[in-house]
């Protein structure tokens, strides 16, 4: 099962290194202040990307958890 990505803008400083790591799935809103997700991974090397994302992400305000739960907003 795929993974689900969400960002919790309140967590979010609009760095852009997820938008730099999982340039599919992520981008900067239109002001750039905050990430937003694009599409959620569709396959397994976008999920690595996502992954990859939320780790290098400096606040944590980048999750990514199973497909089948959905994280409070």
């Amino acid at each position: 099962m795929l993974s689900r990505v969400e960002v919790v803008v309140q967590d979010c400083i609009g760095c852009g290194l997820c938008a730099e790591r999982a340039p599919e799935n992520m981008a900067m809103t239109d002001g750039g202040s905050t990430a937003e997700v694009l599409k959620q991974p569709e396959t397994q090397e976008e999920q690595e990307a996502c992954h990859e994302a939320a780790e290098y992400c400096p606040l944590g305000g980048l999750h990514v958890s199973n497909g089948d739960s959905r994280l409070a907003e």
